[in-house]
């Protein structure tokens, strides 16, 4: 028994479902349903790269894969560049009074008697005081906004702090990218059961119409001799009756086992995705299973609960709802900005081409309770789940111990089958001696025959229960094949 790993590679994951152009070639020749008869390994191989659920959870894989490069793009730095260029007719402006300086003269005139002359003289002075003053003149107007104008922004961000918000952001994307993975194996592994059934219905469908084709063939020869001998006189006619009726009874049986053949063609076709009507051959080598020898059940179970992917995308769920309950939280953020202004003129009252750096504080203080409320719908949506994984894990071990028991019983059937089997060739080497002999009549010889046909077709059906007991106890522990085990 292997250890159970889940650190799958996903380049490896998905190199198995995404083929290469070369390798797709390859495969389309080797595999081809034209050439050449499908063995069951080549039916799963084509099931696997055809089916349409299993590309499109690649797809979503590689979605959840982008979604963690885009949360991780979230909180790193950022540079973004804003431009504009705009003309405006606005006929408003800014008007402000303008004055001319003038000036005015007050004069007067006095007479100054002298009296140290002899006759005294008299004579006429004249005093001033001058005024200054602003006389308005037209007033000066500017416009508010420039006919032309152009701006550009170059803003340079980056969080320096995030309280955890980006580690739980980008832990909850991991979890969503690997239950995408699991999702791709666990599509896998249904592909590969749902295949294996299809081809061993329609193998068996194939054994059942060769058996048919055998009887109708012997009817049709015993109704011949039945024929010759009641012309010789040696039967009565109540046996040519008989004898066509068992022709009769064959061809019914033999339509219906076309009928079987053909629909678990189409059946096998559907799974492999191609044409429904389609001619599909496979080759199958039948006594080709091997009888595993049984563990415990108990080493199965365990071995389920620790390999079942379900079991994991479950819990990886479960983590997420509670990161997601976390990141509802209202939580503080710190970031840092470097703004500049380049290239811009036609502003009136902005400067141009100016910077600043700014550090920047930002918290939700009050918000009507929606985080609240976002954070007990996580919580419920974990308890929930919770209860799920509960139903699962329980699921998972009732499967488990049903489909060991299954295959236990197949394999005592298949034991039975093969010592009938024996039996029934024996029979008929003897009905043969004697026939041969004259002991034994042609009826006899003829049911030992019957009797060899039916327990081939017994051991081929006890055999293809056994492959799909494996393929079921397989799928039941996250394997495809039980010889992983």
């Amino acid at each position: 028994m292997k250890f159970p790993r889940f650190a799958l590679t996903p380049l490896l994951l998905l190199g198995c479902m995404a083929f290469s152009s070369a390798a797709c070639a390859f495969e389309e020749r080797e595999i081809s349903l034209e050439q050449a008869a499908l063995s069951l390994e080549q039916a799963v191989s084509l099931a696997k790269k055809n089916n349409r659920q299993i590309q499109e959870s690649v797809h979503d894989f590689n979605i959840a894969q982008k979604r963690i490069s885009e949360t991780r793009a979230l909180f790193n730095p950022g540079l973004k560049l804003e431009g504009n260029w705009q003309r405006v007719h606005d006929p408003s402006s800014f008007t402000i009074a303008a004055y001319s300086p003038r000036a005015f003269m007050f004069s007067t005139d006095t007479t100054v008697l002298d009296l140290s002359s002899t006759p005294p003289a008299a004579s006429v002075v004249t005093a001033g005081t001058a005024i200054t003053y602003a006389e308005p003149t037209a007033p000066i107007s500017a416009p508010l906004s420039a006919k032309n104008s152009r701006t550009m922004d170059l803003t340079f961000s980056v969080p320096l702090l995030t309280f955890g918000t980006k580690g739980k952001s980008l832990k909850a994307q991991r979890l969503g990218r690997n239950s995408a993975e699991l999702d791709v194996e666990r599509l896998s592994l249904e592909v590969t059961l749902n295949t294996k059934e299809s081809f061993f219905n329609y193998v068996l469908a194939l054994a059942g119409l060769e058996v048919m084709k055998r009887s109708l063939g012997l009817a049709e020869e015993h109704l011949a001799g039945a024929n010759a001998r009641y012309e010789q006189g040696t039967i009565p006619y109540f046996d040519v009756i008989r004898a066509e009726v068992s022709v009769a009874d064959a061809r019914e049986q033999l339509t219906r086992a076309q009928a079987g053949a053909d629909l678990a063609r189409m059946a096998l076709n559907n799974v492999l995705g191609v044409p429904v009507e389609r001619d599909t051959r496979v080759r199958y080598e039948p006594g080709s299973v091997s009888i595993p020898a049984l563990a415990p059940v108990g080493k199965f179970v365990d071995y389920a609960l620790a390999n079942r992917v379900e079991l994991v995308q479950l819990q990886n769920a479960i983590h997420q709802a509670g990161l997601g309950a976390q990141l509802s939280k209202n939580r503080p953020m710190v970031a840092f900005a470097y703004l500049r202004n380049v290239l811009s003129s036609g502003s009136s009252f902005s400067s141009e081409n100016s910077w600043r750096y700014v550090v920047s504080y930002s918290m939700q203080m009050y918000d009507s309770g929606v985080a609240r409320a976002r954070v007990r719908q996580g919580a419920e949506t974990a308890q929930r789940l919770e209860l799920q994984a509960v139903d699962a894990r329980e699921g998972i071990i009732l499967q488990t111990q049903q489909v060991y028991l299954n295959l236990d019983e197949a394999i005592k059937r298949m034991e039975t089958s093969r010592a009938i089997m024996r039996q029934a060739e024996r029979a008929r080497e003897m009905a043969d001696v004697g026939y041969d002999q004259g002991v034994v009549s042609e009826l006899d010889w003829k049911d030992a025959l019957f009797g060899e046909m039916q327990a081939g077709l017994n051991l081929n059906k006890a055999e293809f229960d056994l492959q799909m007991a494996k393929a079921r106890l397989a799928r039941a522990v996250g394997l495809e094949n039980l010889e992983d085990f």
